[in-house]
């Protein structure tokens, strides 16, 4: 809520029919007449004008900054730890406490449910790095082949053989009856000889 919320007029409708005149009070939408004074709606008031200059409190001074999702979680997970040790000490001072119950059961839930996800990030993380290292080692491997082979791992043509021979083998996955096409295309360099091999 901006400084100037307490001259917002109220969103009430006189009796008639036509819009209030009135200024709302500070964090609510109607004027002291139409409902404004009411205790409810003067509390509710207060707390609104409380979270507003919390959220613009932490707009001015928070500053973003790069971290992962995984890291993320492993902060609040260490945070939400601590809640749970003070609140269990809490419990073991006042063990009639309803409220201490519930806070505590609150936390410990919340407490499994982001070493849940902690858990499940950190293994898709790894299945990425792994995915990515598997990339760079076939990348290796094949550039290595080509060397050996005699042709420009380089070259247009030969990227263009690796692809087309990539994108079938992976769109024939689990299709044993797909057969990939041996011959390179007729306009091949002169100098790459398909060779024969023995297996």
């Amino acid at each position: 809520m901006s400084g100037t919320d307490h001259l917002r007029p109220c969103g009430a409708k006189t009796r008639k029919g036509k819009p209030c005149r009135g200024a709302a009070i500070r964090g609510s939408s109607r004027c002291r007449m139409h409902g404004g004074s009411a205790p409810q709606v003067r509390r509710k008031a207060a707390q609104n004008v409380v979270e507003a200059k919390t959220i613009e409190a932490a707009k001015r001074y928070g500053q973003p900054r790069q971290i992962t999702a995984a890291d993320a979680l492993q902060g609040e997970l260490n945070r939400t730890q601590g809640h749970v040790d003070w609140v269990s000490e809490q419990v073991a001072a006042n063990p009639y406490d309803p409220g201490l119950l519930s806070v505590y059961q609150s936390e410990r839930a919340h407490l499994a449910r982001l070493s849940h996800q902690i858990i499940s990030t950190r293994s898709d993380e790894r299945r990425t790095v792994l995915a990515e290292q598997s990339i760079d080692r076939l990348e290796v491997a094949m550039t290595g082949i080509l060397r050996e082979l005699g042709a420009d791992p380089d070259s247009n043509y030969v990227r263009g053989v690796i692809a087309r021979h990539l994108r079938e083998a992976i769109t024939s996955a689990g299709d044993s009856t797909t057969e990939v096409d041996a011959d390179p295309p007729d306009d091949r360099p002169g100098n790459v000889v398909p060779m024969r091999v023995a297996f």
